[in-house]
């Protein structure tokens, strides 16, 4: 029994048994009788009463109303999807997978499947093989004619040419997967641009998971670059597909831990999840905060960097992180005030961001407004009791304004965290502050 349970006694009802559901069944597809055991076992397990007589059963209405808020879907009969909302749930699916044996695609449309974006150029009563075919081949013959197929004064192989054409935003036979899931997350969290100004209708996303490896993929070798595209381009049902990792990989490349697959112009997954529409922010935000995935960090370069910040993409402005990195910048150049403002939109768009208000006590201090600097010190440290920096720079602030008994128990305890850490310029620089402050008062008290 759990007497801490939040439904400790109570019979089990549709609004908890949803709440169970997602917390279970998280970015899986499951049968519905394995649904409503695993949440009777659970919640009588805990301390909870089973539901009271009733025609359906609480897991039964309480999936209906997840299909109606599209939170799950139906597949087929008594078999049902749990789509994931946060990013513990959704590495609870990928944990499923064995790494460097499985690859994923985000996508930030749930509607779309698995298809190469030159067979998405094609109007849908010209879709065909051999129309995918010619597409990939009238793009490399009008490469070669332009004279875009070298690079440093190497002819590049068909292949080659393609993966650089796709690189410049080109519709190819190649598609775009990833080694890392979280990384395909961070994609299938982007707002569809067809839908981006509808957000009622805004859809969720999809993340894919394939089995790269033999038998269903063939890896492509180096001295297989030598052939054309109509030798892995083949119109067979049981043609093989490929997978392909470039010698000369770029930042992008290497950023977003990129793999080509490709061989047909659509195939399907191994298992997939459904990123819920309402969770998609959140989880870019978890994303961030947990394993450093950003825009910036998975389009390092500049082409990138550039055009995602054109006239047609909407305005959003620096992130907390990226403002407190540009504060600390700041802060190094002896800026205090472009620190300070910068911490400032930190606070202003996240009012939680605990870091920011060191950034900006330590800006304030050096700026000379003491009082500023010991309110935001004194947010950090109720939270950050361990920081001997915050201590240092609150008791100095504090021993300008005269408060030197105050300083003083700053300052001790910063010295007892500096040597804890053993980080002893720190510890000598403390020393300093406390000898002055000592000489003082016996000064005092030998004048009095």
């Amino acid at each position: 029994m759990n007497d801490q349970y939040q439904y400790f006694e109570q019979h089990l009802t549709p609004s908890i048994a949803q709440e169970l559901i997602q917390g279970l069944f998280e970015g899986e597809t499951v049968r519905r009788q394995v649904i409503i055991r695993r949440v009777d076992e659970v919640h009588e397990g805990r301390g909870g009463y089973p539901p009271q007589a009733e025609s359906q059963h609480p897991v039964v209405h309480a999936l209906l109303k997840m299909k109606e808020a599209r939170l799950a879907e139906n597949p087929e009969r008594g078999l049902w999807s749990i789509f994931i909302k946060t990013l513990n749930g959704f590495t609870k699916w990928a944990k499923k997978f064995t790494p460097g044996k499985y690859v994923f695609r985000g996508i930030r449309n749930e509607t779309y499947g698995i298809q190469a974006s030159a067979y998405r150029r094609l109007k849908e009563e010209d879709k065909s093989f051999l129309k995918f075919l010619q597409i990939n081949k009238d793009l490399i013959d009008e490469t070669v004619l332009r004279g875009y197929d070298e690079r440093n004064g190497r002819q590049l192989s068909q292949l080659e040419m393609l993966a650089e054409l796709q690189h410049h935003g080109a519709a190819t036979c190649l598609i775009d997967f990833t080694y890392s899931a979280q990384i395909a997350l961070w994609f299938a969290c982007g707002q569809d641009s067809k839908t981006s100004q509808d957000s009622e209708n805004s859809p969720n996303g999809k993340v894919f998971a394939v089995h790269n490896q033999l038998p269903n993929f063939k890896e492509v070798k180096s001295e297989m670059l030598k052939d054309n595209i109509d030798d892995f381009l083949q119109d067979e049902e049981n043609s093989p597909l490929y997978y392909w990792q470039p010698r000369q990989q770029n930042n992008r490349i290497i950023a977003q831990q990129s793999i080509f697959l490709f061989g047909r112009p659509e195939f399907e997954a191994d298992d997939e999840c459904v990123i819920l529409v309402d969770s998609k922010e959140n989880i870019q935000t978890e994303l961030e905060q947990v394993s450093g995935i950003t825009e910036a960090m998975l389009f390092p370069d500049f082409e990138k960097f550039a055009s995602l910040r054109g006239v047609g993409e909407p305005y959003i402005g620096l992130s907390v992180y990226e403002c407190r990195e540009l504060a600390q910048e700041q802060f190094q150049e002896g800026n205090y005030s472009e620190a300070i403002a910068y911490c400032d939109r930190a606070i202003d768009q996240d009012p939680n961001y605990i870091e920011a208000y060191y950034e900006r006590g330590r800006a304030r201090h050096c700026a000379g407004q003491y009082s500023s600097a010991v309110s935001d010190l004194d947010k950090f440290i109720n939270q950050n009791p361990d920081y001997a920096e915050a201590y240092a720079y609150r008791g100095d602030a504090k021993l300008h304004l005269g408060e030197v008994g105050e300083a003083e128990a700053d300052f001790l305890v910063a010295l007892r965290l500096a040597e804890e850490s053993r980080d002893w310029a720190l510890a000598n620089e403390i020393g300093l502050f406390l000898d002055e402050i000592y000489e003082h008062t016996a000064e005092g008290e030998k004048n009095e």
